[in-house]
């Protein structure tokens, strides 16, 4: 069983690599997911 996951896992990460996001990109899709605003992280970040 352990040999057909790593087989399986090779083949996924050839055929259909995962790429990291850009940071930006994702906190703004996670504020979009959240229905938050720019002005909502003023108070975390400032403005």
């Amino acid at each position: 069983m352990e040999i057909l996951v790593t087989l399986i896992e090779a083949y996924e990460n050839k055929h259909y690599p995962i790429t990291p996001p850009d940071p930006i990109d994702a906190i703004k899709f996670r504020m979009e997911q959240q229905g938050l605003k720019a002005r909502d992280l003023e108070k975390y970040i400032g403005t």
